[in-house]
């Protein structure tokens, strides 16, 4: 009976040691008239000095998608996830120029009045070109940057091509027939991932882009500035890192190739048997590049 206790008190331990590596408290930061949700994870004692991480997510995402990269990354470094506003838990504002500019600006507010120091930035995908944004205008914030299969040039947006043909569709036929299960099940099985994630991930995926308003969707059609010049991405000399899914059929690697000569002091990692999300794919592969980046490496 008592090796029974024992041995139940020990899974219960595992059980909830394996949540709270995976989840953080929901907080919001109040930026303007608005709230952006995110999340905390503390680093242990030794490595509570060392400079936080912040992730931002892509087009449609939510703070949630980076789960699997922070299970492995946690305790190692403070880490930050957030919801850019018109995503996920934050405010959807219906009177907000939705430009990849204002979505930059409350990122560095963020940075700036809760996290209070310089942090290292991980963007994904629309989220990397908020961070090149970020980036030229407040290099100071940054220390370190990591692009994730991220958007940068004109030609590859932050706003996918099929967001930007709705601009004259009016939201409630967006409503009807995009956003909901089926077709984003099927706009994530095209080149977002080289291969089959369990059925909760991939669940977790579609709940985020699900509570994307209609209206914000044609706001970010709207507001579109388009991507950066070659020679504006020349401009950033802050040390970055380049992750690639070698079989990212949304934004192919011969444009990762292409970010990563064009950033004066970068280096690209590809990661085979991956597509768009690498760090879903691959956390254990995009984990080891982050930490060898971020903490062993020194700045260039």
């Amino acid at each position: 009976m008592e090796k029974n206790r024992v041995l139940s008190l020990a899974i219960l331990f595992v059980m909830l040691a394996f949540f709270q590596s995976t989840f953080a408290e929901e907080r919001y930061f109040q930026y303007k008239d608005y709230q952006i949700c995110y999340e905390y994870f503390p680093a242990r004692t030794e490595f509570q000095d060392d400079t936080p991480l912040v992730l931002v997510h892509g087009f449609m995402g939510s703070r949630t998608n980076f789960y699997p990269l922070i299970t492995k990354l946690r305790g190692k470094i403070p880490i930050f996830t957030l919801d850019l506003l018109g995503f996920g838990d934050s405010s959807k504002p219906k009177v907000f120029t939705y430009s990849r500019s204002n979505l930059a600006e409350s990122l560095a507010s963020f940075i700036e009045n809760s996290i209070l120091e310089p942090v290292d930035l991980l963007g994904h995908s629309m989220g990397g070109e908020i961070s090149l944004f970020l980036a030229r205008n407040n290099p100071h914030l940054i220390k370190k940057l990591i692009l994730v299969d991220s958007a940068a040039y004109s030609s590859t947006n932050h706003i996918p091509g099929w967001v930007l043909s709705l601009k004259p569709v009016s939201a409630p036929v967006i409503d009807i027939f995009l956003l909901n299960r089926p077709m984003m099940k099927y706009f994530f099985n095209r080149g977002f991932l080289s291969g089959d994630i369990a059925e909760e991930r991939f669940n977790s995926y579609v709940d985020s882009a699900l509570k994307t308003k209609a209206r914000v969707v044609l706001a970010l059609a709207r507001d579109n500035e388009g991507g950066f010049k070659k020679e504006e991405i020349q401009e950033i000399n802050i040390p970055a890192l380049v992750i690639w899914g070698e079989d990212d059929k949304a934004i192919p690697l011969e444009l990762g190739r292409t970010l990563d000569q064009d950033l004066p002091h970068s280096r690209l990692v590809i990661v085979p048997d991956a597509a768009h999300l690498p760090f879903e794919e691959k956390p254990e592969v995009v984990s080891r590049e982050v930490l060898k980046f971020t903490v062993h490496e020194n700045s260039k």
